[in-house]
């Protein structure tokens, strides 16, 4: 090392060492409140809306965003935001719509706190035919006092509860967050995660259920269905309590695949390198087949059918 790059080490050690003297000054000056560091400034806004509207449709990127039902006969919107990112709420056509006014500059970005912006929204009635929401890193929560005829959301890294029935279809999607289902009626649910975990807990699902993850868990515990699809990468698959009464296709790649009390009348799994484990609720004839790894299945006559294959990975399955 030269004397020029001593010199430069020398000065940007100091210049460390004096933000970190700062910092800890601040520290003591706020009594530890981190919240009192903070510069960036958040009010709240309520935006009564007396329009009546059938549909919701909400386009955010770091808000957090919840439904409540309304203690009165009329709507409400409270927003925790800041100057310079601001929520638009208005009536257009039936529909409520809320979105963001972006008014910031490039210095507006420079900052921080420990607080994040949230859009809770009042309802005073239990049932809307549409639902639509989109954010990037916020979360979103549906509480079960709430009926749609569709519903849709979608978010980045933002995590999703959900628990209002819904009549038709009901899309869920994250990339990075967890998706957590329960106590829902629908015809049709989809779930996708990417490095989020997927739990789906006590549904009834008329029609299809897919649920597909990548990198996440999936679990999917005292559920009905018609017809199931369940597609991991990584991630392991628990069924528990579950059936789906057509058709149940399993697919996993290095993660597990674990059934505790699952049946179907036509069962396909598929794994590389993760092992099939566990018990389902009916006899089947078994076509089970794994190129390294041990097998061990009844050896069961019966119209309902559970092939399962493996490539390295070892196969486990009982008639509870």
């Amino acid at each position: 090392m030269n004397q020029k790059m001593k010199k430069s080490f020398l000065v940007a050690s100091l210049l460390c060492g004096a933000g970190l003297v700062l910092f800890l000054i601040c520290l003591f000056g706020t009594g530890f409140d981190f919240a009192k560091m903070s510069n960036v400034t958040y009010e709240t806004n309520t935006h009564e809306i007396s329009e009546t509207f059938a549909d919701i449709k909400v386009d955010v990127s770091t808000a957090d965003v919840c439904l409540v039902p309304a203690d009165t006969t009329s709507c409400k919107v409270v927003c925790k935001e800041t100057n310079q990112l601001k929520h638009s709420v208005k009536v257009e056509n039936g529909t409520l719509v809320i979105h963001e006014v972006d008014e910031r500059r490039f210095v507006n970005f420079i900052g921080f706190t420990f607080e994040s912006p949230s859009v809770t929204i009042y309802l005073p009635k239990e049932e809307y035919s549409r639902l639509d929401v989109k954010g990037n890193t916020g979360d979103v929560n549906v509480p079960a006092q709430f009926r749609f005829n569709q519903a849709k959301v979608e978010v980045d890294t933002g995590d999703i509860k959900w628990s209002a029935p819904v009549t038709t279809t009901l899309e869920l999607k994250t990339d990075t967050g967890d998706v957590t289902v329960s106590n829902v009626v629908t015809e049709a649910l989809t779930v996708k995660t990417s490095t989020g975990d997927a739990t789906i807990t006590t549904a009834t699902v008329s029609g299809a259920l897919s649920v597909k993850s990548s990198t996440g868990d999936m679990k999917i515990t005292d559920t009905q269905c018609k017809t199931m699809r369940a597609d991991s990468n990584t991630g392991d698959v628990k069924l528990k309590n579950t059936v789906a009464s057509d058709l149940a296709d399993v697919t996993n790649d290095t993660g597990d695949v674990i059934l505790n009390g699952f049946d179907s009348a036509y069962i396909t799994i598929k794994t590389d390198t993760g092992d099939v484990e566990g018990t389902v609720l009916s006899e089947k004839t078994f076509f089970a087949e794994s190129d390294t790894g041990d097998v061990e299945v009844p050896r069961t006559i019966s119209e309902e059918i559970c092939e399962i294959t493996t490539d390295t990975g070892d196969i486990e399955v009982k008639v509870k």
